[in-house]
């Protein structure tokens, strides 16, 4: 382009995003994937014990996510929180054409010396989680009809995601290689507009990982508002009886 005979017009229909990957050859994360705040130099580490987070296995809580597939893959995550509110990603399963049976012994015996808070699913699975509690993973439904500032839940979740990727807050194993290209490979349908119509292909492991995300935060901020709220009554109600007296 610094030759004064080139012809420019080609740039002009490229969008921002274009314009520095191909002309300039910046290489950051285009802002028209959803995951645009995922970074592998940030936040994929090398694979370790989850147990390694804690001093004491009280101190980390594990959970997993499911997406149950019938034409897609079926799909799961592992999850473990430690204090912090850091959250390490450390296993993954996609597979297809498997009976629930399959999937169920595949995923007992990914989860085998781990205890689990919660296995979230899709809450539109519900035949699933009844056959594969009958099977004995008992499972809990996505909170789909949970919004924030009005945005639609999917919205929601995606933005909660990129700021745990942001902050560092979100790490995943590298041996979890599916969930990280889905990552990278996962994009808006209409680039120019970010109102949460994605491309649905390739997404199985990351629905998995939206539904226990979005479950983890909420229950995380329900007992800190809950503690909060119990700390004010009490201080509220010993100045009242004190007043009385």
């Amino acid at each position: 382009l610094d030759n004064p005979f080139t012809d420019k017009t080609w740039t002009k229909g490229m969008t921002e995003e274009e314009y520095r990957l191909r002309v300039e050859g910046s290489f950051e994360n285009p802002t028209w994937l959803v995951y645009s705040s995922f970074f592998r130099t940030r936040n994929v580490v090398p694979h370790f014990d989850p147990y390694l987070l804690a001093r004491d296995r009280n101190d980390i809580k594990f959970y997993r996510g499911i997406d149950f597939g019938v034409s897609h893959p079926t799909a799961c995550v592992w999850l473990a929180q430690d204090l912090d509110d850091n959250i390490y990603i450390f296993d993954e399963m996609k597979e297809s054409n498997m009976l629930l049976s399959s999937i169920v012994e595949s995923i007992n015996t990914k989860s085998l010396g781990y205890q689990f808070e919660y296995t979230v699913r899709d809450s539109a699975s519900s035949r699933e989680g009844k056959e594969v509690a009958n099977l004995g993973l008992r499972t809990v439904p996505a909170d789909k009809l949970m919004k924030v500032n009005d945005m639609s839940n999917r919205r929601s979740w995606i933005l909660l995601i990129n700021d745990l990727f942001n902050k560092g807050k979100l790490l995943i194993s590298n041996r979890c290689t599916q969930l990280i290209r889905e990552l990278e490979t996962h994009y808006y349908k209409d680039w120019g507009k970010k109102d949460g119509e994605v491309n649905k292909e390739g997404d199985d492991l990351l629905d998995a990982l939206r539904y226990v995300i979005f479950l983890i935060k909420k229950n995380n901020s329900i007992n800190r508002k809950s503690i909060l709220e119990r700390e004010v009554e009490a201080r509220y109600n010993e100045k009242y009886w004190l007043k009385l007296l």
